[in-house]
């Protein structure tokens, strides 16, 4: 048989096109998280994990996609209890390793010290801010549609791979998830009859592990149609479509998923139609009247010329405030319409312009093809800090410290202060890496108790802010027990450590219990000494753990529990860079309201130097050379002193060195050659508390 060079190029043609993608994007992308949550019915702290990862879900949207699977002995009905469970649930426990419920997976990974892929709800949203930083080899498409009249689903899929998988064989994975049953389930100690489950696994339509995809280089298209017919219920329990989602995500096997999306079941669609490229950094700082500008970059992805529409919203934005879409050098004010040329580039801008009242508000642009309404549109979120001397941020383990920001601003508006706002501490660590935090003088950091109570990133920021010269208030239930015991399920890392004993300048004693019951102040105290008592109270029900703590050099205590000194509830301390008071209870945990108020006014007041005296010790001015050391390293002082206690710590806060340096010394020697190489601070003290403290790297 012979075929024309004519009939090669016409059927050449038509199978690239039938191979060309339609859904999936084909430019590099950074990975989503896939969360399995193992849940049941019958488990009193699974509603606190649901709401862990609807808050990672919703803090981060389209980048998260949930699986709650109900499986094991909690998950097991009770009488007329309803049944959740599916027949691949206990598959799918059996190879995370979970010894606990709520437990969850993220990408089904194994994150560094652990040995299993299953963790606590606590260590979720720090796996998940891995990914997000992780580029994918593969990106994935979906497409899916419904006929209710044979409640038939027609799904298609896509996989694109950008880079060579490490696996060379990868697997494509269908779920069925649904949304809004209602039904009953155990909160804490008590019974919820008609509690809704959301993001709840129904089926999986690809599979126990899904469909093999025997192709992983760069440049290979990989696509399937499913079709599978919804069931009028699983085990009695009504799947109403219009609920459900399709989740799909690709894994190497059974563990390590590349990365997933989800979109609605019927006519729901991740179709790529472009990117956004930009800006860095995302939140900026911003001045009444002066344009605060972010600069980024749009890219179509679609085929020939396409229309377009930009819109910028902004859910909190003041009243004296203005924002506009910048493009094609005209002001577009909060929508435009655009024609984008396939893979053509489009400079935008988003110009804020701050009035006088203090915010953070945050500012949303949107790109949506107008010719592919269902297909989800691109959004870039920035924020701008304007007119704010005083921040209360909020803690980012647990959704329920926003509930209890207003005891700050509480305290804060009696201190008469009205430049104060509020926000996330991840939008924290973010503003300081944008440098907006120039007017900032203070932070009050709300942890309430949440878990982790700090993470890497947003401890890293809060000593970057207090080493320019930031004063710092945290309070929380738990903060000591998770960054310093080291007990099971606790978060602390080296660096929330060194936050801890070195900024916050506490040890962590003890848990604590219910027992300590009474805030007692320390009347010796120069700031809080004539405030007032109060109960301890605990709006976490059965879940009173104070913690006891003690001051480190340069604090002092000034709370107790229960009027006993061997008690320490709070400590406050200062050194040549920044002043820091530390609570080991929330502030949502002081049962008097007066006197709530009047510990966030006082510490308001000391950081602002209106009450208390200045105890800075001075040690002049001090230099370390050279830095990095090897055999040894000299200290050398400006000018006359007293005598000085120097420790030598690592950056976990272990005492490594010390050494006596005499009143009025020009310099001191210090000898390293004996420590391992790394990071090391030194810190100066004397009769009035620390003096300086200094980085020094150790290098042999």
């Amino acid at each position: 048989m012979k075929i024309s060079l004519l009939s090669f190029v016409f059927l050449f043609g038509l199978l690239a096109q039938v191979s060309a993608q339609n859904l999936v994007c084909t430019e590099p992308q950074l990975k989503n998280v896939v969360l399995e949550e193992y849940t049941g019915l019958h488990c009193q702290f699974c509603p606190d994990g649901h709401a862990i990862s609807e808050s990672i879900q919703t803090s981060n949207p389209g980048r998260v996609v949930v699986i709650n699977i109900h499986q094991g002995v909690y998950a097991t009905p009770s009488g007329a209890d309803p049944d959740y469970r599916t027949s691949f649930g206990d598959a799918l426990a059996a190879q995370t390793g979970l010894t606990g419920y709520p437990s969850g997976d993220v990408n089904r990974h194994v994150f560094a010290g652990n040995t299993t892929t299953a963790m606590g709800r606590s260590a979720w949203g720090v796996a998940a801010e891995t990914i997000f930083t992780e580029t994918s080899p593969v990106n994935v498409g979906v497409q899916s549609d419904y006929d209710a009249a044979s409640r038939t689903l027609t799904i298609t899929v896509e996989a694109y791979y950008t880079a060579n998988a490490a696996n060379p064989v990868n697997y494509m994975n269908v779920v069925l998830i649904q949304d809004s049953i209602i039904g009953g389930q155990q909160n804490g100690g008590t019974w919820v009859p008609a509690y809704k489950h959301m993001r709840m696994l129904r089926h999986m339509i690809s599979g126990q592990w899904g469909d093999t995809i025997n192709n992983t280089t760069q440049g290979h298209l990989y696509t399937k149609t499913y079709t599978y017919v919804v069931p009028a219920s699983y085990t009695n329990i009504p799947c109403i479509v219009e609920n459900c989602k399709i989740a799909v995500f690709v894994a190497e096997g059974q563990q390590e998923i590349l990365t997933g999306d989800v979109v609605k079941a019927i006519g729901g669609t991740n179709k790529c139609i472009g990117k956004i490229t930009g800006p860095v950094p995302t939140v900026l700082p911003g001045s009444t009247a002066n344009i605060t500008a972010f600069n980024f970059s749009v890219t179509s992805a679609l085929a020939g010329t396409e229309p377009f529409e930009f819109t910028l919203s902004s859910p909190n934005l003041p009243v004296d405030w203005s924002a506009s879409i910048l493009y094609d050098g005209m002001m577009s004010g909060m929508s435009a319409t655009a024609n984008l040329g396939s893979d053509s580039l489009t400079n935008v801008t988003i110009a804020v312009t701050p009035g006088t009242i203090p915010a953070v508000p945050k500012f949303v642009f949107t790109i949506k093809s107008l010719n592919s309404p269902d297909a989800p549109g691109k959004q870039v979120v920035v924020h701008v800090i304007g007119n704010v001397t005083d921040l209360v941020i909020n803690g980012s383990g647990g959704a329920e410290t926003w509930t209890y920001q207003k005891h700050y601003l509480n305290g804060l508006a009696l201190a008469g202060n009205t430049h104060t706002a509020s926000c996330s501490a991840k939008l924290m660590s973010d503003a300081v890496a944008g440098n907006a935090l120039v007017d900032v003088n203070n932070i009050y950091a709300n942890i309430g108790w949440t878990f982790p109570a700090l993470k890497d990133n947003e401890a890293t920021a809060l000593m970057a802010f207090m080493d320019a010269g930031g004063n710092l208030m945290l309070a929380g239930q738990d903060v000591g027990w998770d960054i310093m015991s080291a007990a099971a399920g606790s978060n602390g890392t080296p660096i929330t450590q060194n936050l801890y004993t070195n900024y916050l300048l506490a040890n962590f004693v003890d848990d604590g219990s219910a027992t300590n019951s009474q805030l007692t102040v320390s009347t010796a105290d120069a700031v809080y000494g004539n405030l007032s008592n109060s109960a301890v109270t605990c709006p976490y029900g059965t879940n009173n753990y104070p913690d006891q703590i003690t001051p480190r050099a340069g604090a002092y205590s000034i709370y107790f529990y229960n009027n006993s000194s061997a008690k320490t509830a709070a400590v406050r301390g200062q050194t040549a860079n920044f002043k820091s008071v530390y609570f080991g209870i929330g502030m949502e945990m002081v049962g008097d309201t007066n006197v709530r108020n009047q510990i966030v006014k006082r510490t308001h007041d000391w950081f602002y130097g209106t009450v208390g005296l200045d105890e800075t010790p001075t040690a002049g001015t001090t230099s370390v050379y050279p830095n990095p050391a090897n055999a040894s390293a000299t200290i050398t002082f400006a000018s006359k002193h007293e005598a000085f206690t120097l420790e030598i710590l690592d950056l976990m806060g272990r005492l490594a060195a010390s050494a006596h340096i005499p009143a009025d010394a020009a310099e001191f020697v210090i000898n390293t050659a004996d420590l391992t190489e790394g990071s090391y601070l030194l810190k100066l003290s004397g009769n009035k508390g620390p003096a300086d403290m200094q980085r020094i790297i150790v290098l042999h």
